[in-house]
């Protein structure tokens, strides 16, 4: 901690990719010793279960359910068709507007989600003031 706090802080540390580059050299030096096993990871490099295949090997994925996906586009289709359009578009302005000062947005949250806006709608909204994060990539 006291690193970061020389270096300016979290904020200053994550942008500057400092953050990302010292957990990922921490994970590599963590996976070095569990592969020469200076590290003993239980059943994964000592004390194995012959015939027993790795944890990850057993993990089992998620599948999307294309029928659930369907219905929810079509009712979400359906909302957009029956709400007032321009109670939602006066609701995302207000939201904008806050965005870009310093009021409790909350409020304006809300009011957009009780005029049917979207979550997308709400988050492009949001988006057009603030812009959109993106993580400095380190290697």
């Amino acid at each position: 901690m006291k690193d970061v706090e020389d270096r300016g802080g979290a904020i200053k540390t994550i942008n500057d990719g400092y953050m990302q580059r010292e957990i990922l050299n921490h994970f590599c030096q963590q996976q070095k010793a569990i592969e020469s096993g200076e590290r003993v990871v239980v059943r994964k490099n000592k004390y194995r279960v012959e015939g027993e295949e790795d944890a990850e090997s057993r993990i089992v994925l998620h599948t999307v359910d294309r029928q659930a996906v369907r219905e929810h586009i079509e009712s979400v289709r359906r909302v957009k068709a029956e709400r007032e359009a321009a109670q939602v578009e006066s609701a995302l302005a207000r939201l904008r507007k806050a965005a870009g000062g310093t009021d409790n947005l909350m409020p304006y949250l809300v009011d957009a989600a009780k005029a049917y806006a979207s979550i997308g709608e709400i988050t492009k909204t949001l988006k057009s003031v603030w812009g959109e994060y993106k993580e400095l990539v380190v290697v």
